[in-house]
């Protein structure tokens, strides 16, 4: 797996673990769910990111065969995220060189079997990657929220 999209995880989990630090433990969740498409198909196995702007709870959902998402946040509210404003991007890392174990000479002169890590890369455009740049926002509300998104490789 590479190691900026396992960076971006680990900075993902810790900032969604802050809000269930803090005395807002119960945070009221309100659905959030919807698809996304490239070029008009379904995204399979896409990470969806919604980032707040100003008060929210950080969010991320992951993509099923249909494109659709449903976000959770780290109190682990699966389904949707707090009320407010969010910049949104996304994330679909693919294969480019699978992990593999591989027999080599140690110092010793002895085989031994190692695992080569895998490569991945994220291979829609740049701009879905950053909140930015995304083009992509969203207003949840009390209530059950849909959020489509068609994503274009341009």
């Amino acid at each position: 797996m590479n190691k900026t999209f396992v960076f971006s995880a680990l900075v993902l989990v810790c900032a969604l673990m802050l809000p269930a630090c803090g005395s807002k433990n119960n945070l009221k969740i309100e659905k959030v769910s919807g698809v996304v498409t490239l070029d008009g198909q379904p995204l399979a196995d896409a990470l969806v990111y919604f980032t707040p702007v100003g008060d929210g709870a950080p969010a991320f959902g992951q993509t099923d065969a249909q494109g659709v998402y449903q976000l959770q946040t780290a109190s682990g509210s699966i389904g949707g995220t707090t009320v407010g404003n969010y910049k949104i991007h996304f994330q679909h890392e693919i294969v480019i060189k699978p992990e593999e174990v591989v027999t080599k000479i140690n110092e010793d002169g002895d085989e031994v079997e190692v695992v080569e890590e895998g490569e991945t890369e994220n291979d829609l455009p740049a701009k879905y990657g950053d909140p930015e740049t995304s083009g992509f926002t969203a207003e949840v509300v009390k209530g059950k929220n849909t959020f489509d998104f068609n994503l274009e490789s341009e």
